[in-house]
């Protein structure tokens, strides 16, 4: 900046300027005391007057509900506010929210006297089985304002296990723990990815548990001993491919009193379709299925025989 001094000649004065930034102060209640962050000065106000001496940046309301603001300013004197609605309101939770899904948690205001949840729900509590930050609007009538509280909740999904037989030898997929079953009662020692059925002919199934302590169990796999040992079963399935909706018939030249065990599996291994029929005139029709590949494992008592089915 160019001045003119007393004798009427120009000199230049160099002026240094500063900016200091306006503090934000955020107001948070621990334990029943209201407290704020680091600034250079503060006050303290109730439902918009003045509390005489609280200069500190902290106060303890006590039960005294309503309003409260604090007023600060930082070492350049710029000035920032903050208010908090102190009430009786707060949120309660019935349980853990983190859990597996299937389980569920009540999230509720207590103490309040309207509410209005992010769900949209104007109940005081909601019952919780996704995902999700679940937020409330809370009133107190005793406090003469309002409040938002949230609760963020955590859902697991359970783990799908699925049976393959290669080899003699029942496989799952990799998890932390398992406990294989054989007609609905836990097998002693059969805690690993693997067993071999070593009981005989009999549904067998694994309950496994993944790193999130989720369980799933698999669905049944039934095994007839000696299976490989077993003739191949003069069978038919037709019409292969198939379209979508049509219906698809097993056709078997097996005296109609034998029992067949038949079991389909989608092309992930999920069995989609199982029974156990002696099919009228060696003829067994299927329900539609829908586009996708599957495989048709029939067995009896004297042999065993599959088929890949296509479905357009």
């Amino acid at each position: 900046m160019t001045v003119e001094d007393t004798s009427g000649c120009l000199a230049q004065l160099n002026v240094t300027v500063s900016s200091s930034s306006t503090p934000t102060p955020v107001i948070s209640n621990v334990a029943g005391n209201l407290t704020t962050g680091s600034f250079n000065s503060y006050q303290w106000f109730f439902n918009g007057d003045t509390i005489p001496g609280e200069t500190a940046s902290s106060y303890f309301p006590g039960l005294n509900y309503g309003v409260y603001e604090v007023h600060v300013s930082n070492s350049a004197g710029c000035p920032g506010t903050d208010d908090y609605c102190f009430s009786p309101v707060h949120l309660s939770v019935s349980g853990p929210t983190t859990f597996c899904a299937g389980a569920n948690v009540t999230l509720s205001v207590l103490n309040g006297d309207s509410h209005l949840w992010s769900t949209g729900s104007t109940a005081s509590s909601i019952n919780v089985t996704t995902s999700g930050t679940y937020s409330v609007t809370a009133s107190s009538l005793l406090a003469g304002c309002t409040t938002t509280m949230q609760q963020v909740v955590v859902v697991n999904p359970n783990p799908t296990p699925t049976i393959s037989y290669s080899g003699g030898i029942l496989e799952t997929q990799s998890y932390t723990s398992y406990q294989w079953y054989f007609n609905g009662t836990p097998i002693s020692g059969g805690t690993f990815s693997s067993y071999i059925p070593s009981l005989g002919t009999g549904q067998y199934y694994v309950v496994v548990t993944n790193s999130n302590g989720c369980t799933g169990t698999s669905n049944p796999f039934n095994y007839f001993v000696g299976v490989e040992e077993l003739e191949i079963l003069e069978c038919s399935v037709y019409p292969n491919p198939a379209r979508t909706g049509e219906p698809v018939y097993l056709k078997t030249s097996q005296n109609k009193f034998e029992p067949l065990f038949v079991q389909v599996s989608d092309a992930g291994g999920q069995i989609v379709y199982e029974l156990v029929v002696s099919p009228e005139n060696g003829i067994l029709e299927f329900p539609a299925f829908i586009a996708g590949t599957y495989f048709i494992d029939i067995t009896s008592n004297v042999g065993r025989t599959c088929y890949k089915l296509i479905v357009l």
